[in-house]
């Protein structure tokens, strides 16, 4: 099973070569925190994870070839004031 990994955010720093996309052949079906485990990368730095356009928890179960796209929180808060 051949599963497109597409990374949005800063977590992108922690992929070798800083790679926005990565390609994993899996032998079989995978949740998609075992997709994120495989990656290397804590799970603490994802929020959201999409599975073929659609939101999906992290016990969801990808069966097929897919595209996963996997959104870490969005960085800074409150600008200074004064």
């Amino acid at each position: 099973m051949r599963v497109r990994v597409k990374v949005h955010g800063h977590v992108r720093e922690f992929l070798p070569g800083q790679a926005q996309e990565v390609t994993l052949d899996l032998s079989g079906p995978a949740t998609v925190a075992q997709i994120i485990e495989r990656l290397g990368v804590s799970p603490e730095l994802f929020m959201y994870a999409f599975v073929d356009g659609q939101r999906r928890a992290r016990e969801y179960r990808v069966e097929r070839d897919a595209e996963v796209v996997l959104m870490s929180p969005a960085a800074g808060g409150a600008p200074p004031r004064g």
